[in-house]
């Protein structure tokens, strides 16, 4: 019972630290500041991953066209390949 006791105990403190830093936390958010983790993740959308999105865009019609060819010489290697695996009489 002893056992139970002081489990019970050790619960209460460490809900009681929860609870507390939860608090602060809530408090350091309602004043505008982000945690630098948040600030981090932020600088990085609007950093590279804006820039990304910038580029991207720019390139767009470089990209289809590029994926374009790449599809068409993909076709063309399919049609050498089911033309080299037809027996050499059927090629003719």
């Amino acid at each position: 019972m002893a056992d139970m006791q002081n489990l019970v105990e050790r619960l209460e403190r460490a809900v009681g630290r929860l609870e507390a830093v939860s608090h602060a936390s809530d408090m350091h958010c309602g004043y505008g500041d982000s945690a630098p983790y948040v600030q981090t993740f932020d600088s990085l959308l609007t950093g590279p991953v804006a820039e990304c999105l910038k580029i991207s865009k720019e390139i767009e019609r470089d990209v289809q066209k590029h994926e374009e060819m790449v599809h068409t010489v993909l076709k063309l290697e399919q049609t050498l390949g089911y033309s080299l695996s037809m027996p050499a009489a059927s090629r003719q």
